[in-house]
């Protein structure tokens, strides 16, 4: 996940050389946000049940 946002991030850094990189840098850094939006969910949804109804998707059930 990490991987792909920071080759994401590489690849916008020579956006000036080659115009055609910025396509493959969008791809690379917006494959794995979805998923920092599902942890972040995860994440805070347990910890604010009163707001639990504002998130996207609950997983309330979440044990450590």
């Amino acid at each position: 996940m990490s991987v792909m946002t920071t080759g994401g991030a590489v690849l916008l850094a020579f956006y000036a050389d080659n115009n055609d990189l910025i396509i493959w840098a969008w791809n690379l850094m917006g494959f794995p946000s979805v998923m920092y939006i599902i942890l972040n969910i995860n994440e805070q949804a347990p910890r604010f049940p009163s707001i639990s109804g504002l998130t996207i998707g609950n997983d309330t059930d979440l044990t450590l």
